[in-house]
């Protein structure tokens, strides 16, 4: 029996030192959208961490922007959290994912771009928003 070395089956030890998990950041500054960021590779391992960011969000009140621009890679199980949270929010859940990233590919495979709001920038993502959101009224007192 030949021995046959592990990065052969594609388990390079340090290919699974460099990757990156995933992080998630809630930027809350911008006044119409509560924005969730979400960095390097979103996987299975990650999945509880992110939906509980976007429950967490989603209690706020207010629409819900998914900027995966520095996303890096995203699985079968982050695509599930997505349709999740659009079944939720419907039209209050936007996605800013570049065109011809991982993430866009995965989600034009699956025919998701069809259901799911997809933008290329945040700003294009949050101008449909704003128009919804009901303007302040000043009282006169």
């Amino acid at each position: 029996m030949a021995y046959v070395p592990l990065t052969d089956f594609g388990d390079d030890p340090q290919r699974n030192n460099d990757a990156t998990a995933g992080v998630f950041i809630h930027d809350d500054t911008h006044p119409a959208a509560a924005i969730v960021h979400v960095f390097g590779e979103a996987t299975f391992a990650d999945t509880a961490t992110f939906e509980s960011m976007i429950v967490s969000v989603v209690r706020i009140g207010r629409p819900v922007v998914i900027d995966m621009r520095e996303c890096t890679y995203m699985d079968c199980a982050t695509i599930g959290v997505l349709v999740r949270a659009a079944k939720n929010l419907g039209d209050q859940l936007r996605l800013v994912i570049p065109r011809g990233s991982q993430g866009y590919r995965m989600l034009d495979l699956t025919s998701l771009l069809r259901v799911l709001h997809v933008f290329d920038a945040i700003d294009a993502a949050i101008a449909p928003i704003e128009d919804t959101v009901p303007r302040a009224r000043l009282r006169i007192v």
